[in-house]
């Protein structure tokens, strides 16, 4: 799953697990001697609440012994898990039952969506979603995108002559949108 890849994974034994972050402290030119400002940010508590994916097969204890069906049945449920966390992650609704997917949560914050113009992705479409990134969060920017869009942007490439999307040899190939990985499923 290349959500798990780019994610920060927190272990807890809590059904809840809470952080404190901030938009960002402001910070202040003070004069010699003087009693310094106070540029203490107000703090967010954001926090997440742990949800439980589980799948079942009713095997007999005689089946599993005298088969490979478990091994089978584990390749099922490795699948069944990845398809599971994909869609949650997403488009997870944050209901007591699954997770808040990113696409779910970043439209909930007003300003933070780009819109293709006329509903064609075009190549400002790209460079407007790169700039609409505020510059704290820059530096560790990845792109992710499902494989119909990175197949758009690749149809743009070529199709235009843009350098939007490079590739690099590296024992593989490595997709970049203006210098940044592109993570998706399969290239």
């Amino acid at each position: 799953d290349p959500m798990r890849a780019v994610s920060r994974a927190d272990t807890t034994s809590l059904n809840e697990k809470r952080y404190v972050t901030s938009l960002g402290s402001s910070a202040s030119w003070d004069a010699e001697e003087t009693e310094v400002s106070d540029d203490s940010p107000p703090l967010l508590q954001p926090s997440i609440v742990c949800k439980k994916a589980q799948t079942f097969v009713p095997i007999s204890f005689e089946l599993a012994a005298d088969s490979s069906v478990v091994e089978q049945i584990q390749k099922v449920f490795a699948d069944s898990k990845l398809q599971l966390e994909a869609t949650a992650f997403t488009l997870g609704t944050g209901s007591a039952t699954e997770p808040k997917g990113i696409i779910t949560a970043v439209s909930a914050v007003g300003g933070s969506v780009v819109n293709a113009a006329g509903g064609v992705l075009v190549n400002t479409d790209i460079y407007a979603n790169q700039n609409a990134l505020p510059a704290r969060w820059r530096p560790n920017a990845k792109f992710m995108a499902n494989l119909t869009i990175i197949n758009d942007a690749r149809r743009l490439l070529k199709a235009t002559g843009n350098a939007l999307i490079w590739f690099t040899e590296t024992g593989g190939v490595v997709s970049r949108v203006n210098r940044r990985k592109v993570t998706f499923p399969e290239s």
